[in-house]
């Protein structure tokens, strides 16, 4: 009786099989990779409207210690009354610090994620850590120069209409503030969140808009 001679034969991938998975593969990857930066920007995002949450909290609390006088934006000489100090980045001892747990707290939810850039701007009031919020003057005053009075709660009518603090623009350096659009101070406001900011409210929400949606929401 003659045998079967059986052939056995590799299970090799031809040339046109392996052109095919490499094809998918960079299909897929072009399809998970933005979803994934996609997903990053939605948490940085999240995280910066936290951060501004928590930076209200703190200035309401420290504004129940001041007899309802909220703390000012800015201030050169007095630095009780200023929200952050901000000439090195060793001077982080703004009055709001025992408020949020310590100045390193205070560091980190002062600065929204995508703004944690040290880019040193010359000739302006320069951070090692990044470039805090931005904040309306009409609320959180400029006290440098002279003194002046620091708004009271009760001097905001509609809290959920008036802005009290945004992202900032990175070449503003420390952000400083604003107070109108026809202001060149308005070109302080940030929009690092795919050309839009996070809007904080003088009663503590958060929304996402572009500067144009807040034009007439800084004045008391």
């Amino acid at each position: 009786m003659k045998k079967s001679i059986r052939h056995t034969c590799c299970n090799a991938f031809t040339l046109i099989e392996l052109l095919t998975v490499i094809a998918i593969i960079g299909i897929l990857a072009a399809i998970i990779i933005p979803t994934v930066g996609k997903v990053r920007q939605s948490a940085r995002r999240a995280e910066c409207a936290s951060n501004l949450r928590q930076l209200h909290t703190a200035i309401m609390l420290h504004a129940q210690d001041e007899k309802d006088t909220l703390i000012a934006g800015q201030s050169n000489f007095h630095p009780t009354v200023n929200w952050y100090l901000g000439y090195s980045q060793s001077q982080w001892v703004s009055p709001l610090a025992s408020y949020t747990g310590g100045k390193d707290t205070l560091q980190k939810i002062a600065v929204c994620p995508e703004n944690r850039t040290p880019e040193p701007v010359a000739g302006t009031v320069q951070c090692d850590y990044g470039y805090p919020y931005t904040v309306n003057y009409n609320v959180l005053i400029d006290y440098s120069g002279s003194p002046k009075n620091r708004i009271r709660l009760a001097e905001i009518h509609t809290p959920s209409q008036v802005v009290m603090m945004t992202d900032s623009a990175k070449d503003s350096a420390w952000g400083r503030g604003f107070s109108v659009p026809t202001n060149s101070a308005w070109s302080r406001i940030g929009t690092p969140h795919s050309g839009r900011a996070n809007i904080l409210w003088c009663d503590g929400h958060v929304t996402l808009n572009t500067k144009k949606d807040i034009e007439d929401k800084t004045t008391l």
